[in-house]
């Protein structure tokens, strides 16, 4: 029997940025602070954990988690590489087990140890709540991609609320984190994040690849070099999710269009702007009134 939870976990992904194109605007005599490494750091965790949400979703759907299969199989699954388990009850349980060596996967990460997911009901149900949970015996590893010598270990949990349907007709989620991860070089981040995630269209299909979700929300944590910093959604200008980028094979960030900005303490904010919906990975960084063209990975 199948147990339909997430049909997609978005949370928000990318702000590793790479700056590609020159000043639109600029005082060369101006000193600016241009330091990516918390928006680098946020990036990793926001995509840590939506990587586990989607693993999720297909593990229950499906019983397999055939994005994640290793690389040089043709199953969805080798029993020496990764396997999906079930306990029915209340809450239904399902273990994913990446087992105790490394598990290269198709998206080039390395994969070790696992986490559990818990529902107490389906993903379309309203009260549904959805916890992903990674604890420190677990021991769930993620490498950073083709490499499995600089990795991170992954803790915290993944917490998905079915709200029902708003006065659009849309289904909401509240999905909020409270995580934690220890990079192989000895330093530790912390995470949290609460969103609020509103099904715009493609809840009627069976196919991930055409929904599109409208984000909202706002994020803290510590970076690995134990800075502070503040993550903030323009109310006003959500983070557009379209996964039909990716049915129409373009290869980009997914998401499209809205803004967002990133605080560092005692820095200046980042203010990030996702343009008017091309699928594309493009997007404007601004910081102490210069913009810079982006890529976003």
């Amino acid at each position: 029997m199948r147990y339909p939870l997430l049909k997609l976990s978005v949370l928000v992904v990318a702000l590793v940025i790479t700056i590609i194109g020159c000043k639109k605007k600029s005082d060369e005599n101006e000193p600016l602070e241009y330091d990516t490494q918390s928006s680098q750091d946020n990036a990793l965790a926001e995509n840590t954990y939506d990587d586990m949400g989607t693993m999720a979703d297909q593990a229950a759907d499906s019983n397999t988690i055939n994005y994640y299969r290793p690389e040089n199989g043709n199953s969805i699954l080798g029993s020496n590489c990764a396997s999906v388990s079930l306990a029915t009850g209340s809450p239904n349980i399902i273990t994913i087990d990446f087992h105790s060596n490394w598990c290269k996967c198709w998206d080039g990460r390395y994969r070790k140890g696992l986490f559990t997911v818990s529902f107490n009901g389906a993903y379309r149900d309203s009260g549904t709540v959805i916890t992903i949970t990674a604890t420190e015996a677990n021991n769930y590893y993620v490498s950073y991609p083709d490499d499995s010598t600089r990795w991170i270990k992954v803790t915290g949990t993944h917490t998905v609320t079915n709200r029902g349907h708003n006065s659009n007709g849309h289904l909401t989620f509240d999905v909020n984190v409270d995580g934690k991860l220890h990079i192989n070089t000895g330093s530790d981040m912390t995470w949290n994040s609460q969103r609020v995630r509103e099904w715009v269209s493609g809840e009627s299909t069976g196919t991930p690849l055409d929904d599109q979700y409208s984000i909202t929300g706002n994020a803290t944590g510590i970076s690995f070099e134990g800075v502070h910093f503040t993550v903030s959604i323009d109310q006003s200008n959500p983070l557009f999710v379209d996964l039909t980028c990716f049915a129409q094979h373009l290869y980009s960030c997914k998401i499209t269009k809205g803004k967002f900005s990133l605080t560092p303490a005692n820095k200046p904010t980042r203010y990030i702007d996702f343009g008017t919906g091309a699928c594309d990975n493009k997007a404007t960084v601004t910081v102490n009134n210069v913009s810079f063209e982006i890529l976003v990975r």
